[in-house]
């Protein structure tokens, strides 16, 4: 059955136009535009909408029909099928780069441009599906990241939380202070002064502790940018650090110095630090090792990359599960939904990276990922 198009013909013979349209109404396809212009063409297309344009490759103007093809594509997804006499090397090569959807020389019959137009519309509307269920599967992935942070986060309430408290009762302590330094007549401006600015710093400390936990925890749009590892390591630490101390678990950390910048967006591997350190205290606090430590090692590799090392001598990995525990939904433990560690290698491997795990001798598991120097980061 013929799908009925709204059909635009570019084509620079008004003779060879007319026939054209009149073929269209004889297959049941309507003509909204006619033009034997490349530049009116791409105006028509944008204003007009049609389901298909049907292009010559010689027309009139400033644009060949292939030019005004590729425009049209960039700027309205419209399909383009050429209709030609031209089918030498150099025309086809010129005419395949704006990605015709049909190739139909001329002069041709209607059984023969029913058959193109129907496979023209028929792959259109499969390229529109796959380009739905991409975005919808994207914008899935973002929101199933976003929500694995927030539990993550959720999980690090009461360690935030003592964490802010410290600045703000260093703020109340300071305030105080500074007012019982300018009570009576020796009132002693200087240590007052001192006291306030102690009270200004706390107060920038508790607001940048509050900063670091909405940039991970909120749902930003990718931003490749240049960054230092370590700092970004650090921001990290410096929020699960002090719940790792209250569930007796130390942090040793060893991060080389000097090494060389890196491109990425902060949040996301925000995001891959702080799975894979919650991951080791998981695994420590399910063993009955005595040895309740978390070491994060940077460094660069033999072929040039920053590799960060995450280690722990908890439960380790089943040797039968090495290969499974980055698949989605795959999970060891009780109540996990098992998307953290597939999260993180969609992450790495977006950043042009590798993320892998290692059983550790005698027991737990040591995770790796390398990430390549900015200057031979493939920017998305």
């Amino acid at each position: 059955m013929t799908t009925r198009a709204r059909v635009m013909v570019v084509e620079d013979d008004r003779i060879v136009a007319r026939d054209i349209s009149e073929q269209l109404g004889r297959i049941g396809h309507s003509v909204i535009g006619v033009t034997a212009r490349g530049e009116a063409a791409v105006e028509l297309a944008i204003s007009n909408r049609p389901d298909l344009v049907l292009m010559d490759i010689r027309l009139e103007g400033d644009i060949d029909g292939i030019d005004a093809a590729r425009q049209i594509r960039a700027r309205c997804q419209i399909p383009v099928v050429f209709l030609t006499a031209y089918a030498d090397d150099e025309t086809v090569r010129r005419a395949s780069q704006a990605e015709p959807f049909g190739y139909l020389l001329k002069p041709f019959e209607d059984l023969q441009l029913r058959t193109v137009i129907e496979m023209a519309l028929y792959k259109d509307r499969a390229d529109r599906k796959l380009r739905e269920s991409t975005a919808a599967l994207q914008v899935a992935q973002a929101e199933l990241a976003r929500m694995s942070r927030i539990t993550t986060m959720g999980q690090l309430t009461a360690s935030i939380a003592h964490e802010v408290n410290q600045p703000l009762m260093a703020v109340v302590m300071n305030a105080e202070a500074c007012v019982q330094w300018l009570k009576g007549e020796k009132a002693n401006v200087g240590e007052a002064r001192a006291a306030a600015e102690r009270a200004i710093a706390e107060g920038h400390r508790a607001g940048a502790i509050i900063q670091r936990v909405r940039a991970i925890a909120r749902n930003a749009p990718v931003v490749f940018e240049e960054l230092a590892l370590n700092d970004m390591i650090e921001s990290v630490l410096s929020i699960v650090q002090p719940e790792l101390s209250r569930q007796g678990i130390a942090l040793e950390v060893n991060l080389q110095p000097d090494q060389p910048s890196i491109g990425g967006d902060r949040v996301q591997l925000q995001q891959v630090m702080l799975n894979l350190v919650s991951n080791a205290a998981d695994a420590i606090n399910s063993s009955e090792n005595q040895q309740r430590r978390v070491t994060v090692v940077s460094a660069m590799d033999p072929l040039g990359e920053v590799c960060v090392t995450v280690e722990d001598a908890g439960v380790g990995i089943d040797l039968d599960h090495l290969d499974m525990i980055f698949n989605p939904f795959f999970t060891t433990k009780r109540d996990g939904i098992g998307m953290g560690l597939s999260i993180c290698r969609s992450i790495i491997d977006a950043h042009g990276g590798r993320l892998w795990a290692e059983p550790r001798v005698p027991t737990g598991t040591r995770f790796r990922f390398t990430l390549p120097p900015r200057t031979l980061q493939v920017t998305p």
